[in-house]
């Protein structure tokens, strides 16, 4: 897409598949990865303003159910010291069909 490395260093952006979920889904949001490790929601969008809360309690629950427990998150460091990093995600599930 015509991005340099710095950009992509400094603007991370990760495509996480997930098989067997429990429904299909797909959602781009960011999320903040503080230096322990762990993961926030911070911003989402395209969605109707009587719909949100609805859309970020769902997020939360792919971030804590899924992406917490399946992957391991190391947070980014500078001089060898842990610090928080604002990543985007795409998330896709897909749910199996038998």
């Amino acid at each position: 897409m015509g991005r340099t490395q710095s950009y992509d260093y400094l603007f991370p952006e990760y495509r996480i598949d997930i098989d067997k979920a429990y429904k299909d889904f797909a959602y781009a949001f960011n999320v903040l990865v503080n230096a322990n490790g762990k993961m926030y929601l911070t911003s989402f969008g395209n969605v109707l303003p009587e719909h949100k809360e609805a859309r970020k309690k769902s997020l939360e629950a792919i971030i804590n159910v899924y992406l917490q427990n399946l992957l391991r998150v190391t947070p980014g460091k500078t001089l060898g010291i842990p610090h928080s990093s604002e990543i985007k995600l795409v998330v896709q599930g897909k749910k199996d069909n038998k």
